[in-house]
Formats: C-alpha cells, sequence, structure tokens
C-alpha cells in the first residue's frame, strides 16, 4: 500500500513537473518570439534612424552649398534673401509648384557651361577671321576672272593673228602649187 501511494505521488509530481516544464518551455517559447519580434523592430528602428541622419546629413551639404551658392551668384548674405520679397506668382499657382515647374525647365536646359563665354568670344573671332578669309578668297576670285579674261582676249588676238598670217600664206603657197587655182582656208566653230 503505501509503495503504491508513495508510486501515485511521484506520478502525480512528475505529471505536474511536466506540466511545469511544458509551460515554462511555452513562455520560453513566447519570450524568444517576442524577443525576436523587438530586435527586428530595433534593427528597424536604427536603419531608418541611419536613413534619417544620412538624409540630415545631405541637406545640411544642400544647405551649406545653397549658402554658398547665393553669397558667390547673389553677392549678398542668405538674411537679405529671406527678407526679399517673393516674386509674383501666375494665377493659381504655389510657390512649391512654381519652384517645380522652374526646376524642371533648368533640367531641361542641361547642365551650365561656365567656359560659353569664353568659347563665344574664340568663335566670334574665328568667324572674323575665317569671313576675312572669305572675303579675300573672292577678291582672289574677281582678280583670277580679270586675269582670265584678258588671258582669254590675248588668246584671241594671237589666234586672230596666226590665222590671218596662215591663212595668206596658204593662199599664196596653194596659188604657187596649182597656178591659176585659188585656195581659201575658212575658220569654223
Amino acid at each position: 500500500g503505501q509503495l503504491d501511494e508513495v508510486v501515485a505521488y511521484l506520478r502525480a509530481a512528475r505529471v505536474a513537473e511536466s506540466q511545469a516544464v511544458r509551460a515554462v518551455t511555452a513562455g520560453l517559447d513566447d519570450r524568444r518570439r517576442q524577443r525576436a519580434a523587438a530586435e527586428r523592430r530595433l534593427s528597424e528602428l536604427r536603419e531608418r534612424l541611419n536613413r534619417v541622419q544620412v538624409d540630415g546629413a545631405e541637406a545640411q551639404v544642400r544647405l551649406e552649398a545653397l549658402v554658398e551658392t547665393v553669397r558667390r551668384d547673389l553677392d549678398c548674405e542668405v538674411q537679405a534673401t529671406r527678407d526679399a520679397p517673393c516674386p509674383p506668382l501666375p494665377p493659381a499657382a504655389t510657390p512649391a509648384g512654381r519652384l517645380r515647374d522652374l526646376e524642371r525647365e533648368i533640367r531641361l536646359m542641361g547642365p551650365i557651361n561656365p567656359l560659353a563665354l569664353e568659347e563665344f568670344a574664340a568663335l566670334q573671332e574665328r568667324q572674323a577671321f575665317l569671313e576675312g578669309q572669305l572675303e579675300d578668297v573672292r577678291s582672289a576670285r574677281r582678280e583670277l576672272g580679270k586675269v582670265i579674261r584678258a588671258v582669254d582676249a590675248e588668246i584671241v588676238d594671237v589666234f586672230r593673228a596666226a590665222y590671218i598670217d596662215v591663212a595668206e600664206h596658204f593662199e599664196r603657197l596653194f596659188s604657187t602649187l596649182f597656178p591659176g587655182g585659188q585656195g581659201r582656208l575658212r575658220l569654223t566653230d
């Protein structure tokens, strides 16, 4: 009897102990899931914090660049630009919308070429040089045209004189070779 009671007691204690172990294991698993979820959330928050810090640093760099641009391009301090009146906006336009439109127009224009004025001056100089060269060529062409016309006139005169001489000699030679006959040269095109 007493042994059966001890065995029953031990069995009951074992069942209770097993149930307690299962409850602790279930609680431990639940805590592990909560911890994993908390670690994921912490990782997401750290990533978000990093993004916010990077965005903040980029915004600071852009702000410093804008301040420098205002000082360099507009030759004034930032406070003066803040105090300046806002330019009039087209009807039904918001400042943010107008800013987007202007930024889009600037992007469509393309990048600024800081050497454009120097290139333009060099191209103007080159154009003036080429126009001078072109005028020289035209002048030389006119002079060559005059020379060609003079040479052509001289060729015609020399040819005419040579033709007349040859024609006279031919007529004499023909009458000598063929007494009583007549021979004549005739010029055709």
